[in-house]
């Protein structure tokens, strides 16, 4: 009786373990940017570009919940923060002042 693992079941576990990180890459979907998708950047005087990336008590939502690349994710913030400055923006909700 040896010790030795035999080819045939290291194989199997190889395979596996392939399958198991198969199954996990299977759920995970990759977002991609919305605003690279558009082709066009986060403006602080159009709150329409920015908006949708806050949530209900006004806090900015970070970029591997809403998909934002980190370029784009550094101008949202600058833009959020503007209008906020400026008092487009409110800074307890997402709803723009009108």
């Amino acid at each position: 009786m040896s010790l030795e693992k035999t080819p045939e079941k290291e194989k199997s576990k190889k395979d596996l373990m392939a399958d198991a990180a198969k199954e996990r890459r299977m759920f995970v979907k990759r977002k991609t940017c919305w605003y690279m998708a558009k082709k066009i950047t986060p403006d602080w005087k159009d709150p329409n570009t920015y908006a949708w990336v806050l949530n209900e008590f006004g806090k900015i939502s970070p970029a591997r919940i809403t998909g934002i690349s980190p370029k784009f994710q550094r101008q949202v913030n600058r833009a959020i923060k503007r209008a906020r400055c400026v008092g487009i923006l409110g800074y307890m909700s997402n709803r723009v002042t009108r």
